[in-house]
């Protein structure tokens, strides 16, 4: 099937959809407060159907497909390992491939045994509750799993960062929706205190926020001369890339994207609407997620006429 793209303006009002990194969480929370029902996504995407059918095991399913979704592996093996599950962790694509270390050396120091370190694996045994160390700066989606799971141990534990953290508005948005299901959680000089032997409790209400990455597309659109309006995003939001709005106002040529990775995509498309040439520093991560991004960024912009290369694994 061809399809013939005309060159045109964009014109209209375009609702953000609800925001999947706190809609992960969100649903976890929920299913650990026994009610799954709460949280309610009209058209949910592929990450959060594997989120939402992998949490069965709380229902005591044996096996969870996380599909490609790097997110639903990480954030419930280690809830599957304090709550004392005995189950077999699956993953299509490059999932089986992407990096679960050191969490799995960490979960094993503290009680949990894996068939073998790659997926797919078979979790035995219960976490023990103690001393957490762990670096902040190869994903913050351990840090959050950890943080969501370690409540329900038996005694108290410590979470100690050995590096800087990046990515950290991820845990941030994971502590915020655990203090909206009751849970108590310190911060500490190097990262955080955690109570034992707590229980989720879901709240009156729990409504997803919007999605800022993927409103960003819509208003690098915008800012690129189309007339598009985007509804429902939060200015308040914990999502770090609410941070397009000041780019785009800024009209900013050099940044950083440690902290705001999935931006780079829609900020190569809107470098190529400038007269400057645009530099995105600190991009390495992006080579760990389901694609090499850096790579597929590259062939995206150059197969549309554009100038771009990149330095090393930055």
């Amino acid at each position: 099937m061809d399809i013939l793209i005309q060159p045109s303006i964009l014109k209209g009002t375009i609702h953000s959809i609800p925001s999947k990194s706190q809609a992960h969480r969100a649903m976890i929370c929920a299913a650990l407060s026994g009610q799954p029902e709460l949280i309610s996504i009209e058209k949910p995407s592929e990450d959060l159907i594997a989120t939402r059918q992998a949490l069965e095991i709380l229902r005591g399913a044996g096996a969870a497909d996380c599909r490609e979704s790097g997110t639903t592996l990480r954030l419930l093996v280690p809830i599957a390992a304090a709550l004392g599950l005995d189950v077999t962790f699956t993953g299509e694509g490059r999932l089986p491939r992407r990096p679960m270390e050191p969490l799995l050396s960490l979960l094993t120091q503290h009680g949990i045994c894996f068939s073998q370190p790659a997926l797919p694996f078979r979790l035995s045994g219960r976490l023990q509750s103690g001393r957490y160390e762990i670096p902040g700066n190869i994903s913050s989606q351990y840090i959050s799993g950890l943080l969501l799971a370690l409540p329900l141990v038996s005694g108290d534990s410590e979470l100690i960062l050995t590096t800087d953290l990046e990515s950290s508005a991820y845990v941030d948005m994971t502590l915020d929706c655990q203090k909206r299901f009751g849970i108590r959680i310190r911060s500490g000089e190097k990262g955080w205190v955690i109570p034992g032997g707590q229980t989720y409790r879901a709240p009156a209400s729990f409504p997803v926020e919007g999605d800022w990455s993927n409103g960003a597309f819509w208003l690098a659109a915008s800012a690129l001369g189309s007339a598009i309006e985007v509804l429902g995003l939060s200015e308040a939001s914990l999502q770090a890339d609410r941070r397009i709005r000041s780019i785009l106002d800024s009209g900013e040529t050099d940044t950083d994207v440690r902290e705001i990775p999935d931006l780079v995509p829609i900020l190569a498309v809107l470098a190529c609407g400038k007269k400057e040439t645009t530099v995105l520093r600190n991009c390495g991560r992006l080579r760990l997620k389901e694609s090499d991004r850096i790579e597929s960024v590259k062939a995206m912009i150059q197969a549309l006429g554009g100038r771009i290369r990149s330095d090393g694994d930055d």
